[in-house]
């Protein structure tokens, strides 16, 4: 698999270190078939990213209704959204 420019097909949606990292280094994602790094729009503000076609959220049970309503501006109207929980109480 050729290094392909996917910036435009990554939008994270992130906070903290995670966005300082992604900002200035990136994402690179290491496959059998090769590498893919892209430097993506990052942003710790949904809204500014703008409805998506498909948005995975991985995210803790407790925090679940918070996240839900922070990821109102990435929805497009047939958005797929994967939700994969952890620390389920």
């Amino acid at each position: 698999m050729p290094s392909a420019d996917i910036s435009r097909h990554v939008s994270p949606a992130v906070r903290g270190p995670l966005l300082a990292a992604i900002q200035s280094r990136g994402l690179t994602v290491n496959t059998p078939e090769g590498i893919m790094a892209c430097q993506p729009h990052a942003s710790a503000n949904p809204g500014e990213l703008g409805p998506q076609d498909a948005v995975m959220v991985p995210v803790n049970a407790p925090t679940l209704p918070a996240v839900a309503a922070g990821i109102a501006p990435l929805l497009r109207r047939d958005a797929a959204v994967i939700l994969a929980l952890n620390a389920v109480p």
